[in-house]
């Protein structure tokens, strides 16, 4: 009985929510930029052409508006396919689950291709998917999941998938859009396909001599920075991991000082200059051998570390740097991927250090800071155009 009343509460939310897929065809699906202009679902099945006036620059503008609406009938189509399966389900399950998986994403597609495939006579003007897109979006998905999963799967763990999905999809969309707008030549700002496919783009940056420059010399800090500071630290960290380190909480208190206080940006450039660090490579190296956060993290790893194993390495006869490098590092393989991934990342993101000391050092510019004068380049070379 109550694996009955289990079936009927899925059946329901699938037809509701595809219910709330069917009603994003009849709220805007393209949207004018502060017009007051909006096409929706139902009229792009229904016609390929538009025409409206509106006010650009003071001026009234007569602006057309050319869709195909193949993809939105092929969606339509879809969504009356699904909405058959749900009212009369097929006996096998594993078919409806494959089929109800094929027809959600073939709507998808088609929604997004009908937008994607939209033109405007009028470049100043930016066409954005509406809201009845990502209505539609959203209740194909959740039907998705709740079609698409086996009916043993309670609905507790369903309401987690559909969750973590579109947490999946908030977190990857930023990306999508990045690499979308970087193929794309047609000046839109939102979009996951691009209108009008171009690789102007990449080869104005792979052509540049000093793109290649900048690679070297992002790759070569990242590499012996990381290396050099994995050493540093995972040392210190030792040092101060022993109970029998005189003053041991002293000099963690000093650490976490560090932390919080610094000693402010000129008096840092002063000692970086009379270390003679400005415009030396070693200034991306040097500064950065040991973070205290980092350290943190490894001594406290160490300190979960059995003490016999250092006591079995001493009764062996080896010394602390034996018994570092060959028992307590390698049994610290987990932490040490964790702070080398740390000090990569750090390494091949930062462009900061190279904007404050490397002043008369171009060629000793990181990636980061040489594509920003491509950029910066570009912008001026059209402005002068």
């Amino acid at each position: 009985m109550e694996a009955s009343g289990v079936t009927v509460i899925k059946k329901v939310t699938k037809l509701v929510f595809l219910a709330c897929a069917a009603l994003g065809l009849f709220l805007p699906f393209i949207m004018v930029s502060g017009k007051k202009f909006s096409v929706s679902g139902l009229q792009l099945v229904g016609s390929r052409h538009f025409e409206f006036d509106t006010r650009i620059l003071n001026k009234v503008t007569q602006v057309t508006l050319q869709t195909k609406n193949l993809p939105l009938i092929v969606s339509v189509v879809a969504l009356v396919a699904l909405l058959a399966i749900v009212i009369l389900p097929i006996r096998s399950q594993k078919a409806s689950r494959r089929l109800c998986g094929v027809l959600g994403l073939v709507f998808i597609a088609g929604i997004i291709l009908s937008m994607v495939l939209s033109s405007i006579s009028e470049d100043g003007l930016e066409m954005n998917m509406g809201i009845g897109v990502y209505v539609s979006i959203f209740g194909i998905i959740v039907f998705m999941v709740y079609a698409c999963v086996p009916r043993e799967v309670p609905i507790v763990e369903l309401n987690i998938y559909i969750i973590l999905i579109f947490i999946g999809l908030i977190m990857v969309y930023p990306y999508l859009n990045t690499l979308a707008l970087s193929f794309d030549a047609s000046g839109e700002r939102i979009s996951l396909v691009p209108k009008l496919f171009t690789l102007n783009s990449y080869t104005f940056v792979l052509l540049n001599p000093q793109f290649y420059h900048g690679l070297t010399v992002t790759a070569a800090r990242t590499v012996i920075g990381t290396i050099t500071a994995l050493i540093c630290t995972s040392m210190f960290a030792y040092g101060l991991s022993r109970p029998n380190l005189v003053n041991g909480r002293l000099y963690m208190k000093l650490c976490i000082f560090t932390m919080y206080f610094g000693g402010g940006l000129i008096p840092t450039y002063l000692l970086f200059n009379k270390l003679h660090l400005v415009d030396n490579f070693l200034v991306y190296i040097i500064p950065n051998l040991i973070n205290v956060f980092n350290m943190i993290l490894m001594v406290n790893y160490f300190k979960g570390l059995p003490r016999e194993l250092e006591e079995a390495a001493k009764i062996d006869g080896a010394g602390d740097f034996r018994t570092f490098f060959s028992i307590m590092l390698p049994v610290s393989k987990p932490i040490v991927a964790v702070i080398a991934l740390y000090n990569a990342v750090f390494q091949w993101n930062s462009w900061y250090d190279a904007y404050l000391f490397m002043i008369n050092r171009k060629d000793l510019q990181p990636l980061q800071n040489v594509l920003i004068d491509i950029i910066n380049e570009s912008k001026i070379s059209a402005f002068l155009a």
